[in-house]
């Protein structure tokens, strides 16, 4: 890289110089050492510049790596939360079934009591009823 950038200045310098149709091989030299100095100087400029990118790229790096492990620490930790929160929902769904069925138990044994006793009732009723007809009938 170096090499090609040291070139290219080189080059343009020498079709600078010869642009402008100066035939002294003195100044051409001279300007030759004077232009190879600035491109030593910008290879090392750009050189620096480019480990430079390289830290800043790196330390970009680093901090996408932590932010990723910490996204993906609080997305553990968020379905930690809801496989709890799910575990939990359904322990409260048991519960409440046992309950419905607990209540509905004792529903259908409250209203066969409650059958058992109005057929009881009707069969008093009838039963007096009865009695009653009957001596209604012994008396005639």
């Amino acid at each position: 890289m170096k090499k090609i950038l040291l070139a290219s200045i080189s080059g343009i310098a020498l079709l600078g110089l010869a642009a402008c149709g100066d035939d002294n091989d003195e100044v051409v030299e001279t300007n030759n050492v004077e232009i190879e100095q600035p491109a030593e100087e910008t290879a090392v400029e750009t050189e620096a510049a480019v480990d430079e990118a390289a830290e800043d790229a790196a330390d970009a790096a680093g901090e996408a790596e932590a932010a990723a492990s910490d996204a993906a620490t609080q997305a553990e930790e968020a379905a930690d939360s809801a496989a709890q929160s799910a575990s939990e929902a359904a322990d409260n769904a048991a519960t409440a079934t046992s309950n419905a069925v607990e209540d509905a138990a004792q529903s259908i044994e409250n209203a066969g009591r409650d059958a058992a006793n109005e057929i009881n009732d009707a069969a008093n009723e009838a039963e007096v009823e009865l009695r009653r007809e009957d001596g209604i009938s012994n008396a005639n």
